[in-house]
């Protein structure tokens, strides 16, 4: 064991040579102090934090064991590589100040064992020891660093996925629309969430079997829909189709479900495609129609009323012109021959009036 001048000695060699001004060395401390200061898109939950705690204590008690021979002299260097599963664990798991934790712990058990004559890593004197502890913290931060950058960028990608599943998912329910697959050779589907929903029925890893989920259509829809498949599977033919729909619940609704037709070398070997409640437009439509039908309605009862309006006004009407016609070629002063001419005038323009509407 060294004596306590050699051991202050040998932990400021080993503390200068971890903050040393040297580009070599930067693979060391201050990278892990960069690293812990950096930000994270990676935050851990409170269950994932439990298990880094437990794994902390569990990474401290067997490398304190290890280092410091606390049970029975087992130094021997092969040891010293047993903390590498935690580190991994911790870089695929946590987040990288998590992985800093356990490196800087593993570390700072090694540095601290080894100044204390013990572990693994002691040879007897201080270089042989220094240069061992060296390199095992060099190659201990750069595999953590390593396998952190890694496993980050491979949980960034998952949560990317994740958050545009969990986005589809929820525009599907507002929309009302699911999508659906199946391999045509072994008969394999897949539905959605929102195809459950629409059926009303659990969500389940496996969709209704073909002939439970064609009962679902009233007899007209159900053949219509049994051809298109058909023809889908053997002709590849796409379909885009709408029928009426009834739920497990017995809710009448009407649906739209397209088909699109995957090939492979001119073979058929999946067929993909949309379900979608598409009730509320129907009914739009019907309302749509019925309004259109009652606005022709009002229409054409105005017109027969302009024209039996009309009718009325030119039966009494060509009286009237008749006897004002007589008037005027009987003998009348000038006044009452200018009187009868704007009748007349008047009369005409009101049958004519009558004739056009």
């Amino acid at each position: 064991m060294f004596k306590w001048h050699g051991r202050m000695e040998f932990f400021f060699f080993n503390f200068t040579w971890l903050v040393g001004r040297q580009r070599i060395r930067c693979i060391n401390l201050r990278a892990l102090v960069f690293a812990w200061l950096s930000n994270s898109n990676i935050n851990p939950t409170k269950s994932t934090l439990l298990e880094g705690f437990s794994l902390l204590i569990l990474l401290t008690f067997t490398q304190t064991i290890i280092y410091f021979d606390l049970v029975w002299p087992i130094a021997s260097m092969s040891l010293a590589w047993t903390a590498f599963p935690f580190l991994i664990w911790t870089s695929i798991r946590f987040n990288h100040k998590i992985t800093v934790t356990f490196t800087c712990t593993t570390i700072a058990i090694a540095v601290f064992a080894t100044i204390s004559g013990k572990g693994p890593l002691f040879t007897g004197s201080i270089n042989p020891s220094l240069f061992l502890l060296y390199g095992f913290s060099s190659i201990t931060m750069l595999n953590s660093m390593i396998l952190t950058a890694i496993a980050s960028e491979r949980i960034l990608k998952e949560k990317s996925l994740a958050r545009n599943n969990e986005l589809l998912r929820q525009t599907e329910e507002i929309a009302r629309i699911g999508s659906w697959e199946m391999d045509t050779v072994t008969k394999e589907r897949t539905w959605t969430d929102e195809i459950f929903n629409i059926h009303e029925v659990p969500i389940t890893k496996s969709p209704l079997s073909l002939e439970e989920a064609i009962q679902f259509y009233p007899l007209p829809g159900r053949l219509v829909l049994q051809a298109a498949m058909q023809n889908a599977i053997e002709e590849g033919v796409p379909y885009n189709l709408e029928l009426p729909f009834i739920t497990k619940s017995g809710r009448s609704l009407w649906i739209q479900t397209q088909c699109r037709v995957i090939r492979v070398n001119d073979k058929i070997i999946r067929l993909i495609g949309t379900f979608q409640d598409i009730t509320l437009r129907k009914e739009t439509e019907t309302e749509l129609i019925k309004t259109k039908e009652a606005a022709e309605a009002a229409n054409q009862a105005k017109s027969d009323f302009l024209a039996n309006i009309s009718h009325e006004l030119r039966t009494p009407l060509n009286s009237v012109i008749a006897l004002t016609d007589l008037l005027l070629k009987s003998k009348l002063n000038a006044s009452q021959e200018k009187n009868m001419a704007i009748v007349f005038s008047l009369q005409i323009h009101c049958s004519i009036y009558s004739m056009i509407y």
